[in-house]
């Protein structure tokens, strides 16, 4: 807060003073006149040191008290009090004491113990007993008094009379401190023939600097009964074994700071007592009780029951902030359930309407002048004030925890322009802070009365001194809103936390439609995928079934991508698809139904209700289209196309069966050079001779081993180090050389070979997983893909017991299983791989995200880790993309799995993936495929 008056102060500096802000809270090893301290070790007994006064009051010599203890001092009834008094650690001042007749004079004595000490004090004593009978009854009227009070105004009135009756100060004032520390005289009780002087004035933070607050805020009471009284030093004044000064922290008879006196001086006081308001263990205020005449002492007893009496208004300041907070949570919680129940709403803008709906009653509940909502790509703004975009930029990096409250935005941000509100409760929603609700409040003027300026440095030395003027002026304050209460603060968390969840949920549904999308079209092209194919397929022929709706099955297989994208790249491979695709759209028409199956194969499901000639003209216009040249960086490419075509009803009626015979068309039409089509015609199954020949072969394999493993580094990118390796699978045929496992899985699994193959292949490369040292130190994991088939029918379960029973510990095993092997059987799928988790073998979801339903599997599965799928890698340059990326991170992070992606080729996806947060990668960027020496190798001369 700003501070504009400008009348002049006297700021001389005070002789003997230092810095306000620097000046001890006390006189180090003294104490008020108005009493006696002794400070003894609490073991032996043996007194340390005492008060000078000491030797006045007990007529004893200084230097015979340290070979003293306390029972010389003291009769044995007050010896054995103090004893048991000192038997645990105080926690703040003794309040507890009894009568001690020294002479002519009657104290009050306590005892008690800090920091390994022993102390016993002795305070004058004004009260008699039956003082103390009427002090008890004043104050229990007081607390029956003040039960039923609806307010704090009317309870802290009636306190600070009661505390002026107990005490007979002649000024008693309830202070208020603010969330700057500066206070406010909220309250003030006066004597006979005194007025009031303070009430309704704010007094600055310097008043009261931090090292005062944090001694009200321990020590909660404090007693000056004569400003103009001198000290009294200890004897000795420092520990006479360690040397250390002894705290007086919690002393009744503790001195006080000179600043504090001069203080109090400048303000007319003569003796005074303030008794901190602690409310929920934070200092809320203060009883300031001044006496204006003369020295006022105040006993043991009347400062109990003033304690006693601020822990009576922290209660009720307490439960009357309790029943505002409750009012308010019972609202919040009742917009947070409307927010879960959805009130009707669903879709994808079912969030931003909900908090529509609710806008009335959060603007109530924070007694805002408008709310501002930006949710799902939706913005709406309600009342007069407004959060512009270089506004928002400069909320965002204040924003902590998601979450900024503040009624002085202008300063804040040092920004400021038209209806731009002055205080903001700020919920963000994401982690960018561009989805988030907003309530506003507009700028709120208002007039302080203020009891004298702040403190001023000198001139010369910029040090604070205490001021000498308290004279009442006014101040326009501006530039901030009504301040937020404490529980507004509550209340905005609790609200936060229902948008949130549900701001979650809104995303998960998103996320999960997004992947559901993914798992019916291709990625690259947007076509239909293999699966959506399929489903239409079947669809197609169970319509035919029923209404008699013949159609024709085109295969359509590119003629040169191969080599095109071998040449030149995947980049210039996925632009020739996307213009296929394109071009394939073109073609066909609108009833036709056009899929992409896998690289370069496509399928597209024609109408047949013309003639035979219409479908050779699709098909002309398919190759025709496909022939053209398509423009490229490197010149132009012709990719071409050879099609395969069936007809249903006449060439079969499932869909394995026309699908297989659309391919064998399609090969005809690649046997007889290229760019053509070809019906399906029955001689052409003399085909299916050719695959007994490559069933022999597979079986011929088996019996000499000729499959085997070649391996691709798995690398995390922020060390820079290979922390494991794919086992991928190939088959080194004797004529026809090296070959993938495109060219023998699919027919083995036909065959019900695949499982001797996974046995042949993982028990031969089980070693490794057991001793990665052995070789490649570096690759300490071993990832294998397992078949559909070999979960499905057991036999994954007897290949791991010969595993364990070749003592190969399979720990170090990572098997990679599709989503779609977890679709066949799930019941089956889910026992197996709790089978292996069981022994410690991990399993990776495979190409996450193509499938259907990945999300639920998720949760039901109990996987390792997943996969990201090499169709999200290329397409990383797409932003929807990068934001479906980033919603698998989440989801890998929130369930605590693992995360690699696949096909890895470009620096730009490595660098893209590092900043979604996937940092386990693998793909041709880092290593292809290798033999296992050649892998060694590899691994040894690693990063090199």
């Amino acid at each position: 807060m700003s501070f504009e008056h400008a009348a002049h102060l006297d700021t001389s500096p005070y002789e003997g003073l230092a810095d306000c802000h620097r000046e001890p809270i006390r006189t180090p090893a003294a104490i008020q006149p108005n009493g006696f301290l002794i400070i003894f070790d609490p073991l032996s007994f043996r007194i340390l040191s005492v008060s000078r006064n000491c030797e006045s009051l007990f007529q004893k010599e200084l230097d015979t008290y340290p070979d003293q203890t306390i029972d010389n001092l003291f009769n044995e009834h007050s010896a054995h009090w103090i004893r048991e008094q000192i038997g645990e650690e105080a926690s703040g001042p003794c309040l507890d004491y009894i009568p001690l007749s020294l002479g002519k004079q009657t104290l009050e004595m306590g005892a008690f113990r800090y920091r390994g000490l022993g102390f016993v004090e002795g305070l004058q004593s004004p009260h008699s007993a039956q003082n103390r009978l009427a002090l008890n009854r004043e104050f229990f009227c007081f607390v029956r008094e003040v039960a039923d009070y609806s307010s704090n105004q009317a309870l802290l009135e009636c306190a600070a009379s009661k505390i002026r009756e107990f005490t007979g100060f002649d000024r008693v004032m309830i202070y208020r401190f603010s969330e700057d520390w500066h206070g406010e005289v909220i309250t003030e009780q006066v004597g006979e023939g005194l007025s009031k002087e303070y009430e309704g004035l704010h007094f600055p933070e310097t008043d009261i600097p931090a090292q005062a607050r944090d001694l009200y805020a321990s020590n909660r009471i404090r007693c000056i009964p004569a400003v103009d009284a001198e000290n009294v030093p200890l004897f000795p004044s420092a520990h006479p074994i360690n040397g250390q000064a002894f705290d007086l922290s919690f002393c009744h008879l503790r001195s006080v700071s000179p600043v504090h006196i001069q203080y109090l001086k400048n303000m007319g006081v003569s003796a005074s007592m303030s008794v901190s308001i602690m409310v929920e263990n934070q200092l809320w205020g203060l009883v300031a009780c001044h006496h204006l005449a003369g020295a006022k002492a105040v006993s043991l007893d009347q400062q109990q029951k003033c304690l006693a009496t601020a822990e009576v208004m922290a209660s009720h300041i307490m439960r009357i902030r309790s029943q505002r907070f409750n009012r308010k949570n019972n609202e919040a919680l009742r917009i947070c359930s409307q927010l879960a129940l959805g009130g009707g709403f669903s879709g994808e803008y079912a969030l931003f309407n909900k908090i529509l709906e609710l806008k009335k009653a959060l603007i109530k509940l924070f007694v805002a002048d408008g709310l501002e909502i930006h949710i799902q790509n939706r913005r709406h703004r309600s009342g007069p004030l407004s959060i512009s975009e270089e506004t928002l930029k400069r909320i965002r990096p204040l924003v902590k925890q998601g979450m900024l409250i503040t009624s002085n935005l202008y300063s804040l941000t040092g920004h400021h322009e038209p209806r731009m509100p002055a205080g903001i409760i700020f919920i963000g929603l994401n982690n960018d802070m561009d989805e988030y609700l907003c309530l506003m409040r507009r700028e709120h003027q208002e007039e302080v009365a203020w009891a004298g300026e702040p403190l001023k440095p000198d001139e010369e030395t910029g040090e604070l001194r205490p001021r000498k003027s308290f004279e009442s002026w006014r101040q326009q304050v501006a530039g901030t809103s009504r301040h937020f209460e404490e529980t507004d603060y509550q209340i905005a968390q609790i609200i936060r936390n229902g948008l949130v969840e549900q701001h979650a949920t809104a995303e998960k549904i998103a996320t999960q439609k997004q992947l559901e999308i993914q798992a019916m079209y291709d990625g690259l092209t947007g076509l239909p995928n293999r699966f959506h194919f399929n489903m239409q397929l079947t669809s197609e022929l169970d319509k035919q079934e029923l209404q008699d709706n013949p159609f024709a099955l085109l295969f359509i297989d590119l003629d040169n991508f191969k080599r095109i994208n071998d040449s030149l790249g995947h980049p210039v491979g996925d632009r020739i698809l996307q213009d296929v695709s394109a071009r394939l759209m073109e073609a066909v028409s609108q009833t036709d139904f056009v899929a992409r199956l896998s690289g370069d194969e496509f399928c597209v499901i024609a109408d047949r209700r013309h003639s035979h000639r219409d479908i050779a003209n699709l098909c002309e216009r398919i190759t025709a289209n496909l022939s053209q040249p398509i423009s490229v960086e490197e010149g132009q490419l012709f990719p071409g196309c050879s099609i395969g075509v069936t007809l249903s009803p006449e060439d079969g009626n499932h869909s394995t069966e026309l699908t297989r015979k659309a391919d064998l068309a399609m090969y005809q039409s690649k046997s007889r050079g290229k760019g053509s089509y070809t019906f399906f015609q029955p001689s052409m199954l003399n085909v299916l001779k050719d695959r007994q020949v490559r069933e022999n072969e597979i079986r011929h394999a088996i019996v000499e081993h000729e499959f085997g493993y070649h391996y691709q580094p798995i690398v995390d990118v922020t060390e820079n180090r290979i922390i494991g390796r794919e086992a991928l699978a190939r088959w080194t045929h004797p004529e026809k050389g090296l070959l993938p496992p495109s060219s023998f899985i699919p027919l083995a699994e036909q065959m019900s070979l695949i499982n001797e193959i996974d046995r042949q292949l993982i028990l031969g490369c089980g070693a490794l997983a057991v001793n990665s040292s052995e070789g490649s130190p570096q690759a300490s994991y071993l990832s294998v893909n397992v078949s559909a088939t070999a979960l499905i029918n057991d036999s994954i379960k007897t290949l791991v017991y010969e595993l364990e029973k070749r003592e190969i510990d399979c720990r170090n095993l990572v098997f990679e299983i599709t989503e779609s092997t977890l679709i066949s059987d799930p019941t089956k799928a889910r026992s197996l791989l709790r089978f292996l988790t069981k022994r410690g073998i991990r399993v990776f979801l495979d190409d996450f995200g193509t499938g259907y339903s990945s999300l639920s599997y998720l949760n039901e599965f109990p996987v390792s880790g997943i996969k990201i799928d090499q169709s999200f890698v290329r397409q990383l340059h797409k932003r929807k993309i990068q934001k479906l990326v980033s919603s698998i991170v989440t989801i890998a992070d929130n369930l605590d799995l693992s995360l690699l992606a696949e096909g890895v080729e470009t620096e730009s996806q490595k660098n893209t993936l590092l900043n979604l947060g996937c940092h386990i990668q693998q793909g041709f960027l880092y290593g292809k495929p290798m033999a296992k020496d050649g892998f060694d190798a590899f691994v040894k001369a690693y990063p090199a």
